[in-house]
């Protein structure tokens, strides 16, 4: 009697479709029915951090540049730790034959959020050497550091797209993130 009311006090293991449903709502953005802020999706949220990285694809050296770059980086870490919570935490259960799948969804979402971070605290550095110095200072260093960054973020992102079932997440993403769409 014991035995069954343990193993039935966790959260329930969701259908396939559900489990999908919930993944693709969540990376998709917008209102969440359990509560929260609204998100933005991943693309578009993306799609704002790599706009913001003009100035390091031409080391351009202007330290209000650089700190935009570690607003907007700042920003997806917090969206993608969002993602994050609601799709990896524990009361989330797959199928038992997905949870490969979580598994490599979590830690691809890990990594954009630790290169959105990267991408923050590189760019923290050269504005200050540049407030420093002023805009003359050479920050190639800080740049192509940043755009390394990014490179992992493409590349994660890729491999989130190859998931067949995320497809709609990926929906018309070769306008919103070029650089997606080459290898």
């Amino acid at each position: 009697m014991l035995l069954l009311t343990l193993t039935s006090c966790g959260p329930r293991r969701l259908s396939p479709q559900a489990y999908q449903d919930l993944v693709i709502k969540t990376l998709q953005g917008g209102e969440w029915e359990k509560g929260g802020p609204p998100l933005p999706g991943l693309i578009p949220s993306i799609k704002k951090l790599f706009g913001s990285l003009y100035c390091a694809e031409s080391n351009c050296g202007v330290a209000s540049e650089m700190q935009y770059i570690v607003e907007t980086a700042k920003d997806e870490v917090e969206v993608v730790a969002e993602y994050h919570g609601r799709i990896c935490n524990k009361k989330v259960r797959p199928p038992k034959d997905m949870q490969a799948t979580q598994e490599e969804i979590c830690s691809l979402l890990d990594g954009i959020g630790r290169d959105a971070d990267a991408m923050s605290i590189t760019a923290g550095y050269a504005a200050r050497i540049l407030a420093g110095y002023g805009n003359s200072a050479d920050l190639g260093g800080f740049s192509q550091k940043i755009m390394e960054r990014k490179g992992m973020i493409i590349e994660a992102l890729r491999k989130l797209r190859e998931i067949s079932w995320l497809a709609p997440v990926f929906q018309g993403v070769k306008d919103e993130i070029p650089e997606l769409g080459r290898k």
